[in-house]
């Protein structure tokens, strides 16, 4: 790869990162505004969803913040931003889907989760020392040592890609419930499609971001090399 092509895989990442996080928060704001004609809650979604795949021990729990709602498969519990668990908002009930949608995963052994699940306690211990191996052997002029760190560099832009068919997957599974239900109008699901499509996107960008970090670090490696 040349210097050339790396800075156009920056200036797309950065784009799409910059766009995704522009959808985000405006798709947010719009729908967060707009009640839902069922006038049913995030809590209340949850817990449909988790009972209709059979995940009745599967607790929902109010959290502070906002947009902190995760779905977390040791505790087996699905966290709601205070806004989302007591909102009747369709950016709420989209957001209670996503979540949903990873515990129904857990439940069933989806492989992409998995592998992302088994990858995290690598990734703890490769993100706390590839840049200061990475640095200490492009400074001293260590290329094994600087080779070492970005093969650890590489875990963390893995962990990136595998996430993607996670959180698309989970946004699928999530809108399918929805739809099963039959209480939200078409206005209501595009809402929630439009909502989890834009948050996706910020997965993309993530992603792309981690490439183009890891194929900079590359060429830094190969001029290094040359010098040599």
């Amino acid at each position: 790869m040349t210097v050339e092509q790396y800075y156009i895989l920056f200036m797309i990442s950065f784009a799409i990162t910059l766009i995704a996080q522009i959808m985000v928060k405006s798709r947010y704001n719009k729908y967060k505004q707009i009640s839902n004609s069922s006038g049913i809650n995030g809590e209340n979604i949850a817990r449909r969803i988790l009972d209709e795949n059979g995940m009745q021990d599967v607790k929902i729990i109010p959290t502070k913040g906002t947009l902190t709602d995760n779905y977390n498969p040791t505790k087996r519990t699905v966290n709601l931003s205070e806004d989302i668990f007591y909102g009747t908002t369709i950016a709420g009930i989209a957001v209670a889907a996503h979540e949903c949608g990873h515990a129904i995963q857990h439940h069933e052994n989806y492989a992409f989760l998995k592998l992302r699940m088994s990858m995290v306690p690598v990734l703890n211990i490769t993100s706390k020392f590839s840049y200061a191996i990475i640095m200490a052997g492009y400074f001293l002029g260590l290329l094994g040592l600087f080779k070492i760190g970005i093969i650890l560099e590489s875990v963390a832009v893995l962990f990136h890609v595998v996430t993607l068919p996670v959180e698309f997957d989970a946004s699928r599974r999530g809108l399918k419930q929805l739809q099963s239900f039959g209480i939200f109008d078409s206005v209501e699901l595009s809402g929630c499609r439009k909502m989890l499509t834009a948050a996706a996107l910020t997965y993309v960008g993530a992603a792309l971001s981690a490439i183009v970090s890891l194929l900079r670090l590359i060429l830094m490696f190969n001029n290094s090399r040359r010098r040599d």
